[in-house]
């Protein structure tokens, strides 16, 4: 899983050549989750470490299709592990998108009914693993 520098280069240009906005690869018990911002953005790293919160749990869509949010869902809902937030509709099979863990649901504004491709990035799932910053790293999270 220990990836050299000229191998990130590598796979950041390939992630732009075919306009792929993230990357996941898991191994074990260890994960690599790779983000792009678009080339001409502002660099937005902060000058000093922000305090630990929550790590952010990426919501993919499982395939390219049509986006339904499921009724009764909203942006900042809890939700827990395993439960359906929305679907995608390939023809006619619906697909679940399942919360990967238990946490606050931050979707990306994704109205019902556009085109997701495959492992579109529909959102996130805030964990609830730091409790005493959960309700602040949230608001900052979700706005």
């Amino acid at each position: 899983m220990m990836r050299s520098p000229d191998d990130l280069r590598t796979l950041v240009a390939l992630m732009r050549k075919y306009c792929v906005q993230t990357f996941e690869e898991k191994s074990g018990s260890k994960r690599v989750f790779l983000r792009l911002l678009p080339e001409n953005a502002a660099d937005s790293t902060p000058a000093r470490p922000a305090a630990a919160q929550p790590a952010p749990i990426p919501l993919l869509s499982p395939e390219m299709g049509i986006f339904h949010l499921r009724t009764g869902i909203t942006d900042g809902d809890l939700v827990n592990r395993g439960d359906i937030v929305a679907f995608v509709a390939v023809d006619l099979l619906m697909l679940p998108v399942i919360a990967p863990e238990t946490g606050r649901l931050c979707l990306v504004t994704h109205p019902s009914n556009i085109i997701v491709g495959y492992h579109d990035f529909l959102g996130h799932i805030l964990s609830s693993a730091n409790e005493s910053q959960r309700e602040e790293a949230d608001r900052a999270a979700c706005s």
